[in-house]
């Protein structure tokens, strides 16, 4: 039996995460929230292995770009294709090396495409 993708949704927003999970469960992903870069951090690094990473720009305690250096650095989690999201605004900086990025409000149909198009098929703990 083939397991459902894990997408790890990092936003410092409840709702739009609690959106953006009730979507991707209602499509057949597993969803991880964390709502903000560092706790992102320490469920990467006690073991959790999303297939696909959805990733806030702006937050508090850790944001977008200092959570992507330290993703980066690590070549276990550099692996894990990452999503940006963001509400507009310069994102040129974080681009590099990411599998795509949406603009807040996001629409569902863009979501689950981009989702699905990024999602790593051998990733899926």
């Amino acid at each position: 039996m083939i397991s459902q993708p894990l997408v790890l949704v990092i936003d410092d927003d409840a709702d739009i995460r609690l959106s953006i999970a009730d979507a991707l469960c209602e499509s057949d992903y597993r969803v991880e929230e964390a709502s903000h870069g560092a706790s992102a951090l320490a469920l990467l690094r006690s073991g959790l292995r999303p297939s696909l990473i959805l990733l806030d720009l702006m937050m508090p305690v850790m944001g977008g770009e200092e959570f992507r250096e330290h993703q980066m650095r690590d070549p276990v989690l550099a692996a894990i294709p990452v999503v940006v999201l963001t509400a507009g605004g310069p994102i040129v900086p974080i681009l590099d090396g990411v599998s795509g990025w949406l603009v807040k409000p996001i629409h569902l149909s863009d979501l689950l495409s981009v989702v699905k198009a990024s999602v790593s098929p051998q990733s899926t703990s």
